[in-house]
């Protein structure tokens, strides 16, 4: 009975952990294009 409660749980904390990792991943894009964008700037300054 555990066993099945377990296997049944385990897609949702799979999903879990791969709602988390999306996240991060958006997280370090936007970072990115943030860094990009200033970049583009500062070559228009020059």
């Amino acid at each position: 009975m555990n066993k099945i409660l377990y296997i049944l749980q385990f897609p949702k904390l799979e999903k879990n952990i791969n709602m988390q990792n999306l996240k991060k991943s958006l997280k370090i894009y936007w970072i990115i294009n943030i860094i990009k964008n200033m970049n583009h700037l500062i070559n228009l300054n020059y």
